[in-house]
C-alpha cells in the first residue's frame, strides 16, 4: 500500500495549491452591473443614433472596398 503524497499530514504544498485564482478573487457581482449597464447603453445609442458607428468604420469600409488603395 502506498501513501499518497498530496493528503498525507505534512506534505509540501506549493503557495499556487493554497492561493485563490483570479478568478476566485474577483467579485464578478460588483463588476456585472455597470459593465452591463454600459453595454446596454452603448447598444442603444448604436440602434438609435447609427450614424455615430457608421462615420467612425465608413472610411476604414471604403478603404477595403478600393483594394486597400488610398
Amino acid at each position: 500500500m502506498t501513501a499518497d503524497l498530496s493528503t498525507a499530514p505534512g506534505a509540501l504544498t506549493s503557495a499556487a495549491d493554497t492561493a485563490p485564482s483570479v478568478v476566485q478573487s474577483i467579485d464578478w457581482l460588483a463588476i456585472a452591473p455597470p459593465t452591463l449597464t454600459a453595454l446596454a447603453a452603448l447598444t442603444v445609442l448604436a440602434g438609435l443614433w447609427p450614424a455615430i458607428l457608421l462615420g467612425l468604420t465608413d472610411p476604414a469600409v471604403q478603404k477595403l472596398l478600393a483594394g486597400g488603395k488610398s
